[in-house]
């Protein structure tokens, strides 16, 4: 998983899903990149609608600002990308 600015060719590395993570088609997972034991970091968003929260338990949030787009990359390979928008439904922008 990177975080990077929409337009800016840098990005980040936030970190590494654990090995054997597996996604099925039509699931859902919400990346949290703050840790739910911190309580600077808010409380995590609630797992309704079949959307689970997956921790990457870094030591702040790095999704706040609009415009932060984070990938997850295989391999070298993005596989997929989401703008981060406050005000489009579910915090992604279409």
């Amino acid at each position: 998983m990177t975080v990077g600015r929409r337009g800016s060719n840098k990005k980040s590395l936030l970190g590494i899903i654990d090995p054997g993570f597996v996604l099925h088609p039509g699931d859902k997972m919400r990346m949290c990149t703050g840790n739910p034991g911190t309580q600077a970091h808010g409380a995590a968003p609630e797992e309704a609608d079949g959307v689970k929260n997956y921790f990457l338990f870094l030591p702040k949030a790095y999704v706040g600002a609009p415009g932060t787009v984070l990938t997850l990359v295989l391999r070298g390979l993005p596989v997929s990308k989401a703008e981060y928008d406050p005000a489009a439904p579910g915090g992604i922008k279409a």
